[in-house]
Parts: C-alpha cells; structure tokens; sequence
C-alpha cells in the first residue's frame, strides 16, 4: 500500500496457468516470500507475457546493457506500458506480511519500485532484493516495516542506496518548507493510527515552469498533497520527449503509460497538489 491508499480486504489467489508465474522461482529462496497475486479475469491476453519470470529477466538483462541510469529506466518503463491500474496491490493489513512481485496490476509507488528495482539489478533475484530494501526499513518484510509514506518513509530509507533527493539542488531557490502529522496509516495494527511528525521542502507547483529544465530523464517527481496528515498522493518518472516534459506513471483507473498532458497541463489539471519533490535515481 502507498501512502495515500487505505486498507481494503481482497481475496488472494493462484495465478493462471501458462507462463512460468514470477512467484516460481529459486533466486536464493526468495520463492518463499513471494505472494502469488491474480485479478486476470478480463485482461487482454497480451498481458500474460508480462507474467513470466523470464519475459522480466530479458527486460532486466537489456536494460542493464544501457550505459546510463535514466536510459535504463527509459527502457524499463516503457516495456512496462500498458499494465493495468490497481490499487491496493499490497498484502493487506491484519494479513501475513509477503514481498509481492505483481506484473498483472501496480499502483503508482509499485510501478516506481519496480521500474527502479529492476534498474538497479543484473538478474531476476539481485532485483526482488532490491525491491524487499527498497519496500521495507532494513528490508525486514513486515507491515510495520513497509515504507508507507512516500516522502517520511521511502524517499528516507532509500536515499543513499536508490535515490537522492535533488529537490534543492534544481529549485533555484524556489522551495517551501511543509510540516506534516501524518494519520494515514495504522503501524501498529491497533486500529488508532498515531501522528507521525515530519517535515520536509519541495517546490510550489507555480514553479515548476521556472526550474523544469533542471528535471533529467527518469527522475522520481513526487506529488505533494495539500492535506495536513498526509505527505505525497502521487508519484511517477519525468520522461522527456521533442523538448516537452511528461509524465510516467501508473495513471489512475487506467494503466502505466506516459501521460498525454505535459507536466505543465498535468499539474495545472490537479488542483490537489501542492507542488513537487524530486528523486534522482543512483
């Protein structure tokens, strides 16, 4: 679950049969974590590729053959276009926590983890570690341990290993400081979510026309909310195309794909936002 996603019962299922199901494997035991996930009913058959473990280390393998970071996620995420929207992708709370690996739905913060996972690996297992550090404080896999919130929890706990934050360094001093009491998420599983204090810059979404040059190829921009207890409520890769700005990202009740508003038209069409923060993948 993301940070701004609630908690919603689903049934867990098999997968289909037909290709190998990327819960299947034998990386160094990693099978044991993984919790097969299926809603397939429905879905253009074109998306049962996407469901093998080898259709996903022949994406790993070509990207890792790119030079430079922002191709390899260029790469990445355009070979994840066309998989469809899902919230609640995650184990549910009050459930036996399991890393989930799910090429048939992602939500926007899965779509990131799993696009900059793979980016960072040279095989199908180096890239389910990845995502356990990436998803879980120490990659101890456990609700309580799960980088909830985008901004307090992942974009801390990854920095230095996955990311940076290069919101300073590309405002040109267009920044505002934001202070937060987070209550989105139960940690504890006591029904009583506590405030969780943090605070944090990013810059004002009338900046962006000034300092998106600054933006680079596959940087990580993260939508602040303009809620009081809630820190981020979207997220998504800048893409660059003919000099124009887009975004790349799990577009709500739709699929992955790059958005057709430039980010220019995108944040004007989201009053809800109150700006941005951005990520650089390492």
């Amino acid at each position: 679950m993301s940070s701004f996603e609630r908690p919603a019962e689903r049934k867990l299922t098999s997968l289909p049969t037909g290709p190998t199901p990327l819960g299947k494997i034998n990386d160094n035991g990693i099978d044991a974590h993984l919790l097969k996930l299926s809603s397939f009913s429905g879905r253009d058959e074109r998306f049962s590729e996407k469901l093998s473990k080898n259709a996903a280390e022949a994406i790993i393998a070509k990207a890792h053959k790119k030079p430079t970071m922002p191709e390899r996620i260029a790469y990445i995420t355009d070979a994840l276009q066309g998989i469809p929207t899902k919230y609640d992708t995650l184990t549910p709370k009050g459930s036996d926590e399991k890393l989930v690996v799910d090429f048939t739905a992602m939500d926007c913060v899965t779509f990131v983890e799993t696009a900059l996972a793979m980016a960072n690996a040279d095989s199908y297992g180096t890239f389910v570690q990845n995502l356990i550090k990436m998803r879980y404080k120490n990659g101890a896999i456990s609700w309580k341990e799960r980088n909830h919130y985008m901004i307090k929890d992942w974009a801390t706990h990854n920095a230095g290993s996955f990311v940076s934050d290069a919101t300073e360094g590309l405002a040109e001093g267009n920044t505002q400081t934001a202070q937060r009491a987070l209550t989105y998420i139960d940690r504890d599983g006591d029904g009583r979510p506590e405030a969780e204090k943090t605070t944090f810059t990013y810059i004002p979404r009338e900046s962006l026309a000034s300092v998106q040059k600054n933006i680079r190829e596959g940087d990580i921009i993260v939508f602040i909310s303009k809620k009081t207890n809630l820190d981020a409520e979207h997220t998504g890769f800048a893409r660059w195309k003919n000099g124009e700005l887009y975004l790349f990202h799990a577009k709500q009740k739709n699929e992955v794909q790059q958005d057709p508003l430039s980010l220019t038209e995108y944040l004007a069409s989201k009053k809800q936002f109150a700006g941005f923060k951005v990520l650089r993948a390492r």
